[in-house]
């Protein structure tokens, strides 16, 4: 199970990788990619947190669950290891997806800037905001 937790949080670090370099790919080196176009538009900084809150507050709850378990046992010897692996896998999801949501947040940043008519920033004013 130990390993099985580690896959899953190096594959989900990833998948994270891999749609930070797609994005990256879309937003300044004007390629296409119809599916992350698609995402772009209707996936926001919001539904990334939301699914990250959720993923870090149900590991927290089970988390929770197994330290109320043992201290009404009178902190006795645990026997819950697979709950906690499960428990700490979801927080480390969570807290990967609330920081990996708000990177893609500032990645596309250079979309949302725009002048009063409504052209895109060039580099040169790109430089200049900074």
């Amino acid at each position: 199970m130990i390993a099985a937790s580690t896959a899953t949080l190096v594959g989900a670090q990833i998948v994270q990788l891999g749609v930070f370099a797609r994005s990256y790919a879309l937003l300044y080196l004007n390629e296409h990619d119809p599916l992350m176009e698609k995402l772009w538009s209707k996936v926001h900084l919001e539904h990334g947190l939301a699914l990250g809150g959720v993923l870090l507050l149900a590991g927290l709850g089970v988390l929770g669950g197994i330290f109320a378990h043992w201290a009404g046992g009178g902190f006795r010897a645990l026997h819950a290891e697979h709950e906690a692996l499960l428990g700490l896998t979801l927080v480390g999801l969570g807290v990967q997806t609330l920081f990996g949501s708000f990177f893609l947040s500032v990645l596309g940043l250079r979309k949302h800037l725009r002048f009063s008519d409504d052209r895109v920033a060039t580099r040169e004013t790109d430089r200049a905001l900074v």
